[in-house]
């Protein structure tokens, strides 16, 4: 499940967490959060951005 989650601690820190999205398609993602909410600070990729998203393209089909 593709999920984006903005986290606010007491002193109105954000974080966002993506989860569920490969690559570069989690930065597409909350590129309009990280504008309206100001400056990035830091930045960490999970392991999930350097998997690649599996398209229709990429399926092999075989047969036994």
């Amino acid at each position: 499940m593709k999920q984006i989650i903005v986290l606010i601690d007491p002193d109105g820190n954000t974080e966002i967490e993506v989860e569920g999205m490969a690559g570069s398609a989690c930065k597409e993602a909350t590129k309009a959060l990280e504008e309206a909410l100001g400056v990035v600070t830091k930045t960490t990729n999970k392991s999930d951005y350097y998997r690649q998203e599996v398209t229709s393209a990429d399926r092999i089909r075989t047969q036994n």
